[in-house]
């Protein structure tokens, strides 16, 4: 949907070194006292894997009757898991977003947490993130990771045109009008549900009712409708109009003043352009603040025949040291409240993204996520395109997509 990814930063520095073994097919070891824990995880552009092969190795060495081993699930992450998993393969632990977590907690797939470890540990995790791993009150995963949405702005641009970062949809649009010249636009942003969901979150609106759609409301097709203008004004562009692979990709060419991206843009910024001058603020709020946000946990099998190791293994993927990593690298928002004071320590701009996360409700609209998004998806290319006329159209012609779909 984007090239946001947030599954999964701290295991895929492991996996993208040739020189961890657990990286080929696993195999089960001979040292006697010896468990070996299976890990399956997705391989992505990763940073510090020295530090994180040193912390694997520091675990081993105090957990000797451990072993950590690796499989890289590659690009196809997901359906190489589900192979796994319905073929009765379950890897001792793997990594997953909580809206798929809830579906294998309720066919008894995952072990709870909940005997298993320090409930005091448990306070330091974010308790947004901490709760989507939380199904009918057991604890079934360990948060990674979490994303959540912010309104990037070139300030060079912004002081020259003697603006303030935008704080409402009126403030947006007259920011975004002002800052268009020539051949920038005001703001760059991503034409589908990912980004145009959010306002309709922000005029009041609810995205299901239940496992039932009710995203074609008068509160969602207003958010909608605002976040068209944008596009039929020409103040707003997404990343193909302006030759680019994505929004903030466009914003760090400096073919657009603003741009709505993820935290895990962030760090793109910062690596593409070093010298950019740039900030992040909160989404500007329509009639209230908001947006969604997103999370990846550690889960660990039901299946697994070390449950207190395989536990130990899951606390590492989230512990304080590993989690400074993702704190250092600005990939993502660290689940653990300890490291996100260290994540704003070097990133002060990233305090907006924090807010956000407390300001959001998560990602989670029923049992068929994907289907959701395929309906608003195709209806929404339809009012870009102009084939259909106004919001109240588009949403209602989703709602049929989506229950033609079940």
């Amino acid at each position: 949907m984007t090239r946001v990814k947030i599954l999964s930063f701290i295991t895929a520095a492991l996996c993208a070194s040739s020189i961890l073994s657990g990286c080929s097919s696993a195999a089960v070891s001979k040292k006697s006292g010896v468990v070996t824990i299976k890990c399956f995880m997705q391989s992505l552009p990763t940073l510090q894997q020295t530090e994180l092969l040193d912390l694997k190795d520091k675990f081993e060495k105090k957990h000797t009757s451990i072993k950590i081993e690796i499989e890289d699930g590659g690009n196809n992450y997901g359906n190489e898991l589900n192979k796994k998993l319905q073929a009765g393969q379950a890897p001792d632990i793997f990594m997953m977003d909580s809206v798929s977590t809830s579906k294998l907690a309720a066919s008894g797939k995952l072990l709870s947490f909940d005997e298993l470890i320090d409930k005091k540990d448990l306070e330091d995790f974010n308790v947004n993130l901490l709760n989507q791993f939380r199904i009918n009150g057991k604890l079934y995963g360990l948060p990674e990771a979490g994303q959540s949405l912010g309104l990037f702005y070139n300030k060079d641009m912004f002081n020259e045109a003697g603006a303030k970062p935008p704080t409402t949809w009126e403030e947006l649009e007259a920011s975004a009008t002002k800052l268009t010249k020539g051949s920038i636009v005001g703001l760059s942003v991503e034409y589908n549900p990912m980004f145009f969901i959010p306002f309709m979150l922000q005029s009041g609106g609810k995205i299901t009712e239940g496992n039932k759609p009710s995203f074609n409301s008068e509160a969602c097709i207003k958010g909608l409708n605002f976040f068209n203008s944008l596009f039929t004004k020409k103040i707003a562009a997404d990343g193909r109009a302006l030759s680019r692979d994505y929004s903030v990709e466009a914003f760090i060419k400096k073919d657009a003043a603003m741009a709505i991206g993820f935290s895990g843009d962030a760090s793109y910024v910062i690596s593409s352009n070093p010298g950019f001058n740039w900030g992040v603020v909160t989404l500007p709020k329509g009639n209230t603040t908001g947006g969604f946000f997103q999370s990846t946990g550690v889960l660990v099998s039901n299946s697994t025949k070390y449950r207190k190791e395989a536990v130990e293994v899951a606390k590492f993927f989230s512990e304080g040291e590993v989690q400074r990593l993702v704190a250092e690298s600005g990939i993502a928002i660290p689940s653990r409240k300890s490291m996100q004071q260290e994540y704003t320590k070097k990133y002060p701009q990233m305090e907006a993204f924090l807010t956000m996360l407390e300001k959001s409700e998560p990602l989670n609209y029923g049992d068929d996520l994907g289907k959701l998004f395929n309906a608003l998806n195709d209806a929404g290319a339809k009012l870009q395109s102009g084939q259909m006329k106004d919001a109240k159209e588009t949403l209602d012609y989703a709602v049929t997509l989506y229950n033609g779909a079940h």
